[in-house]
């Protein structure tokens, strides 16, 4: 096949692609499915039926069908599975820089395809929306082919090229209702060629432009209802627009890196200045109108331009309508800009050396700035949904008002009951309705889990539970909510001093140090002491696990070794209480060593005092 031919004979771009490929399926499951993520998942379900998942789609995600279709067949050939999820956005990712090569190629010339092409292949918000489980690299591919297929067949108008661009643009209109907006940037760039065009061609061209829309128009006709009800849509989650919305969304196409945003503004008018101030290096009097700089000039600014100002104009007459991923159909545009104007320098050195700035500064970006592929930035349900599973009991009520998507986790990890749908207000406004029949449960959320609580269900909560466990991940939480029990009291892990918890909730000792509590009041009697935590590494370092040594009011009462099992609960000690007083507990980390660069640590999420006798 053609692209075959093509391949062998350019070993830059076949390198490229490969590249490119390891970019984007490198950690592709690093990261936990945040909300959207598992919207498409659970939405491509493969026991599902193309009926039900048509039908489920216009009730709530109002997406076009054809990418969840894509995953279900994929899903029911290669597993059910988040890897096999992601790994569609990775392909279309790959198959993209090989698109803004061939439209490259096509507009100005080879060496444009490839320079456009290496800009694609390290493009920071690329890469990450190629390991995005959404359609946001569909969009960006049949956006690339669609205006690709639009300069074959203006060059060469034929039922052929007229039939094949109607197929990517239809198929560029499946990836986003914004797919539109580049629709009609493109209806405007025809009706400005047939402008410039000879009178005695345009009939021609304009049969073969009927074909092109009828083709589009059928193959769409599915996905219709859902336009329709998106045009419809009265309110909307994204807020207004600043006055700097367009400046934003032109940084976050670069990855907000201050040096590929000035650099990528230094080419820009690199390219401006060519066009209009230099001549039509292109241009001959014999020469045909797509082939000048004027026409290309025009395609890109109207590419660009035309898309956000409807979505600016329907912003303000309308609902608010601006978010940088759904734009991600210019983002090809604009490195197309770049590529042409790092081609039109003439000295080949400059050329070759502005292009490896551009590479090395986005791979000095997303490895070392961003560490893009070692630290969490999407929210982590999947952590927190792992850690109420090792640690909730089997009669735990599991609460969120995102439970739909909780569910997703829980489900796959074998808890059979489903997550109440309620927020942290409005279970407990249930709870206050039968307060002598509490019972243990947990919230997960976003955020930290009493953001947003009212202070009247602050006090009933805290008078009526013990936070008894608590994790907190990159943009999600949970807390475990015990009832109080008049036999036992769980220390507050945030009152002590001078070791905090950290973001996982629990108390961690890295070297021999000691935190201690705010007193506490307990009555006469006799008490146990038990304790929850983790000795690490998970082998023992010179097979001995971390030990923690208890004081009470400063005087040694007991100790225990921490087990390697995460959170096990072990009894440190039982004591006696004379009378009733405030008492301080010292926590002592009193064994740390680092041996074989293994270095042994503690960690305390719980601590528990039961009154025995």
């Amino acid at each position: 096949m053609w692209f075959k031919q093509d391949l062998k004979s350019n070993i830059y771009l076949l390198v490229l692609l490969f590249v490119a490929g390891g970019l984007r399926f490198f950690h592709i499951d690093y990261q936990s499915l945040w909300i959207d993520e598992i919207n498409t998942i659970v939405q491509a379900d493969p026991a599902f039926g193309f009926t039900e998942t048509y039908r489920f789609l216009l009730a709530n995600d109002v997406q076009p069908p054809l990418y969840f279709y894509v995953l279900k067949v994929l899903f029911s050939i290669f597993g059910y599975t988040s890897t096999v999820l992601r790994s569609l956005s990775a392909i279309l990712g790959i198959f993209a820089v090989y698109g803004i090569y061939l439209l490259g190629t096509e507009i100005r010339s080879k060496r444009t395809g490839l320079i456009a092409a290496t800009l694609l292949c390290f493009n920071y918000i690329h890469i990450f929306y190629s390991q995005e489980a959404r359609p946001y690299t569909w969009l960006i591919l049949f956006t690339t082919l669609s205006f690709y297929a639009m300069f074959r067949f203006i060059k060469n108008p034929t039922y052929k090229t007229a039939i094949t661009y109607g197929i990517f643009t239809a198929l560029m209109l499946y990836g986003h209702a914004y797919g539109l907006f580049n629709f009609g940037a493109q209806c405007v760039i025809l009706f400005y060629y047939l402008w410039i065009l000879p009178v005695k061609d345009r009939l021609t061209l304009i049969k073969k432009c009927l074909v092109a829309g009828i083709s589009t128009f059928i193959l769409y006709l599915p996905s219709l209802p859902f336009l329709l009800i998106a045009g419809n849509v009265t309110s909307s989650w994204i807020p207004m627009p600043g006055l700097d919305v367009f400046t934003n969304i032109f940084t976050e196409f670069f990855g907000h890196s201050e040096l590929l945003v000035g650099l990528a503004c230094f080419l820009v008018i690199v390219f401006l200045f060519k066009f209009l101030y230099s001549e039509n290096e292109n241009s001959t009097k014999d020469s045909a109108a797509y082939s000048s700089n004027s026409f290309v000039f025009v395609v890109l600014l109207v590419w660009i331009l035309l898309p956000m100002l409807i979505a600016l104009i329907r912003t303000y007459l309308t609902i608010p309508m601006i978010v940088p991923r759904y734009l991600l159909g210019l983002l090809p545009a604009l490195l197309i800009i770049l590529a042409i104007a790092i081609d039109m320098i003439r000295a080949q050195q400059l050329r070759v050396f502005l292009l490896v700035v551009m590479v090395i500064l986005s791979v000095v970006d997303i490895f070392t700035v961003k560490k893009y592929y070692f630290r969490g930035i999407k929210s982590d349900m999947r952590g927190v949904s792992k850690f109420v599973v090792n640690h909730k009991l089997p009669a735990d009520a599991i609460v969120s008002q995102i439970g739909w998507h909780y569910n997703y986790y829980f489900k796959n990890s074998g808890v059979n009951e489903p997550v109440i749908m309620a927020s942290l207000n409005q279970h407990l406004d249930g709870l206050k309705t039968d307060s002598f029949h509490l019972k243990q449960f947990w919230f997960v959320d976003r955020v930290p889990v009493l953001e947003g609580i009212t202070e009247t269900n602050r006090q009933f909560l805290f008078r009526h539970f013990y936070e008894t466990k608590k994790v907190n991940k990159t943009a999600a939480a949970g807390s475990c909510f015990t009832p109080k029990d008049t036999n036992k009291v769980y220390l507050n892990l945030n009152d002590f001093e001078p070791i905090k918890p950290d973001n996982e909730g629990q108390l961690s000792f890295f070297k021999n140090d000691s935190t201690h509590s705010s007193p506490v009041l307990l009555d006469k009697g006799v008490y146990t002491l038990q304790v929850s935590g983790t000795s690490k590494p998970e082998k023992p370092v010179n097979n001995i696990n971390a030990h923690i040594t208890v004081k009470l009011n400063g005087t040694k009462i007991g100790g225990a070794f921490l087990s390697n099992i995460e959170q096990k609960t072990i009894k440190m000690t039982e004591f006696v209480i004379a009378k009733k007083q405030e008492v301080v507990f010292e926590f002592v980390f009193d064994n740390d060593i680092e041996l074989n660069r293994k270095d042994r640590n503690a960690y305390v999420s719980l601590v528990e005092i039961t009154k025995i006798k």
